[in-house]
Parts: C-alpha cells; sequence; structure tokens
C-alpha cells in the first residue's frame, strides 16, 4: 500500500484532511482532524503495551 493510498483512506473516513500548500501550489498539508487524534491516541497506547510485551522477553535471560 502507498502513501498517497494511505492518505486517501484516512481522508475518506474524516480523520485527517488535505489542503494545498500556501507556500508550493505543488504540495498538499496533511493535517489530523479531531477525530484522528482520538483514534491516533488510543492506537499509541495499543501498540505501546504490545511493545512493551513483546520486548519483555528480550529483557529475560
Amino acid at each position: 500500500m502507498t502513501i498517497s493510498t494511505i492518505i486517501r483512506n484516512l481522508e475518506k473516513l474524516k480523520l485527517i484532511y488535505r489542503s494545498t500548500s500556501k507556500l508550493d501550489t505543488r504540495a498538499k498539508v496533511v493535517s489530523i482532524i479531531d477525530a484522528g487524534t482520538i483514534i491516533l491516541n488510543k492506537a499509541l497506547k495499543l501498540v505501546e503495551q504490545i511493545d512493551a510485551q513483546f520486548f519483555e522477553v528480550l529483557g529475560q535471560d
């Protein structure tokens, strides 16, 4: 999956929005909206928990 596909999917889900750059009309600015921030915070907590469980095993000898 390409970055552009991921961005397009997140935009369809109303988690981010794209706008044209004021400095370079060829570029797009990607911004996260409130709904996206809520999901991001939940996902980060889950990823951190999974990471802790996964890497905990490596600390054991």
